[in-house]
């Protein structure tokens, strides 16, 4: 039976967050193939950047991809990947709230859905 403490740890533990990435022709084809994010060539450092709202992650791929549109994935971050990931000052590049997910965290973001850009 799990004490209070055990239990409590069990239940934040399961939490997460919803992020968002965009992601360009080469990375999805990365995701597509191994179905996770890892990092690639296409990474800053060993880690991931994801934006905590969907507009922002289209924001970011419109400044960074000159072959915008790519895609957007929605990710579920647990709370151990969260809680070792290195948060973006509060308004990155002038565009919204950001978050560094480090490399050896990123087996803790599950992908859960794939948005195309739709104008």
């Amino acid at each position: 039976m799990l004490d209070s403490v055990e239990l409590i740890s069990s239940v934040v533990e399961s939490i997460s967050v919803r992020w968002y990435r965009y992601v360009e022709t080469q990375e999805w084809l990365d995701i597509w193939e191994r179905g996770r994010l890892r990092a690639s060539a296409n990474s800053c450092g060993d880690g991931k950047w994801v934006a905590r709202h969907v507009a922002h992650a289209w924001q970011w791929g419109r400044l960074l991809d000159p072959q915008f549109p790519g895609r957007v994935v929605a990710v579920e971050v647990d709370a151990h990947a969260m809680a070792n990931a290195c948060p973006g000052p509060g308004n990155l590049d002038g565009i919204g709230e950001a978050a560094y997910i480090q490399g050896h965290d990123l087996v803790g973001v599950r992908i859960v859905e794939a948005m195309e850009y739709v104008q």
